[in-house]
């Protein structure tokens, strides 16, 4: 809706532009953390306005980032197929010049102060899941070590952002949250390549991927009950039955 908002006046999108961005938007309408971030925001206290504001910055990077692993892995055809990858690679940028217009002015709305770093926050996470999908593409070497540095660098890091921002617009100390956010990323991340058989984990032996998915769903359930939150137990509860399953699928 402000993408759309945005276009009626061309000066900073226009409606072409917004049309070569929405599709990266649908690709990741079903599995985009903003309704993760709307919810611990409301939770903690923040107004529905700005939650709703914060979640939607968390729904465009989270887009941003997954249409730059894509690029660099050869897999945006489904979605952007009838694009040439010059406007391609304009969409993505695009998108991410886009995340820094409305999360300025998430933060011009947040109460609390010295919050401005959020801002250079969310851009420190690119650079450190580049630096993570740049160890993933060489690959030289990779063992289950290197894998789960990759994990972390490029959810962990990432979904820790997105639970700053939602307990910062709630002014809440953002420590426990962080770490719920890290160990939900790298959780995911973990998921993700079990459950679609990614050459990233085919090739490593099976009882190191086991032992490895035991340790972060440890991790998510230590760090579910540092927050002492209903909400953040809710949604852990509901990813350590997703790793059990994983689990005994391998």
């Amino acid at each position: 809706m402000w993408l759309g908002k945005l276009s009626e006046t061309g000066t900073v999108l226009d409606r072409p532009c917004w049309q070569i961005v929405q599709p990266i938007l649908d690709q990741v309408k079903e599995v985009h953390p903003g309704g993760l971030v709307f919810g611990l925001a409301r939770d903690l206290g923040a107004d529905t306005e700005l939650s709703l504001a914060a979640a939607s910055v968390c729904e465009m990077f989270y887009a941003a980032c997954s249409v730059t692993d894509d690029l660099q892995d050869g897999d945006t055809d489904e979605y952007l197929g009838h694009l040439p990858m010059s406007l391609r690679i304009n969409s993505q940028i695009q998108l991410l010049s886009l995340v820094a217009v409305r999360f300025q002015e998430v933060v011009e709305r947040i109460p609390q102060p010295n919050c401005q770093e959020l801002v250079q926050e969310v851009y420190r996470t690119l650079s450190v899941m580049l630096t993570g999908q740049r160890m993933e593409i060489l690959r030289a070497p990779w063992d289950i070590g290197v894998y789960e540095t990759v994990a972390r660098l490029s959810a962990g890091e990432q979904f820790a952002t997105y639970m700053k921002i939602a307990s910062v617009c709630a002014d809440r100390k953002p420590e426990a949250y962080c770490r719920f956010g890290n160990a939900v990323g790298v959780c995911l991340q973990v998921l993700a390549d079990i459950e679609t058989a990614d050459t990233r984990l085919t090739a490593l032996p099976g009882e190191y991927v086991s032992l490895l998915l035991l340790k972060v769903t440890d991790e998510l359930s230590q760090a579910a009950m540092l927050c002492e939150n209903e909400f953040v137990t809710t949604e852990a509860e509901r990813l350590l039955e997703r790793c059990c399953g994983a689990q005994q699928s391998l």
